[in-house]
């Protein structure tokens, strides 16, 4: 077996919204892995705002919808992050904050740390995003939180579209320590709560842009 990685210069621009704090930058360099951390601005920071009136057990803030269901992969004792079924696709379309959309990572992953899911949520989204183009893509990221709407619109390369599989091997080759098994674990996990943020209506479009198979990895399996 050979293994090949590209050697040589390398550069990427981030174009940064106003809602992070740019003057608590955290750069570090380890392993060969740079790692970049912008904290949200406080006055980004979402609010909890209490409504009067009705049942204040129906008073939500940030995530609230998220689902995870029983269910096991063939070899894996870890239960698969399986499809929504039966929401009505109104009931779908939000748009999450970051804290929310990795402690839903975190918990469909169930990584024990949070560390892990905010790297396979920036590297399946990173990969993602040089799959799509267009309003869909435009669309998507208007429902991620900003930080990963930001990874989306500015995407690892990728020459052609990716199969599953060989998608499954570029977020293990992206992850260090991840294995093909592993990663399909963290492409399944990141993805699903991908689709519960865009609803059933823009996943059906999204999957129009993706090589066939994708839809498991969505957790929404299409009719054949």
């Amino acid at each position: 077996m050979i293994a090949e990685r590209p050697a040589g210069s390398f550069s990427r621009r981030l174009f940064l919204g106003e809602t992070l704090d740019t003057e608590r930058v955290d750069a570090s360099y380890e392993a060969g892995v740079p790692r970049l951390r912008i904290p949200v601005a406080e006055q980004a920071e979402p609010r909890r705002i209490a409504i009067s009136g009705g049942d204040a057990r129906k008073q939500t803030s940030g995530w609230t919808r998220g689902t995870r269901r029983a269910g096991t992969r063939a070899g894996d004792s870890r239960p698969h992050p399986p499809p929504a079924v039966g929401r009505h696709p109104s009931e779908d379309v939000m748009h999450m904050h970051w804290d929310a959309f990795v402690s839903a990572v975190q918990e469909r992953g169930e990584y024990p740390a949070q560390e892990e899911a905010e790297r396979s949520s920036r590297v399946v989204l990173g990969l993602l995003g040089a799959h799509l183009v267009g309003e869909v893509r435009a669309e998507l990221a208007a429902r991620l939180p900003e930080t990963l709407a930001l990874v989306l619109l500015n995407p690892l390369q990728a020459h052609e579209p990716l199969s599953p599989e060989r998608f499954v091997r570029a977020t293990a080759a992206w992850i260090e320590g991840a294995t093909e098994k592993t990663a399909t674990w963290d492409v399944s996990a990141v993805l699903s709560v991908v689709a519960d943020v865009a609803g059933e209506e823009l996943v059906r479009r999204l999957l129009l842009q993706l090589p066939p198979g994708y839809d498991l990895l969505f957790g929404r399996p299409q009719p054949t």
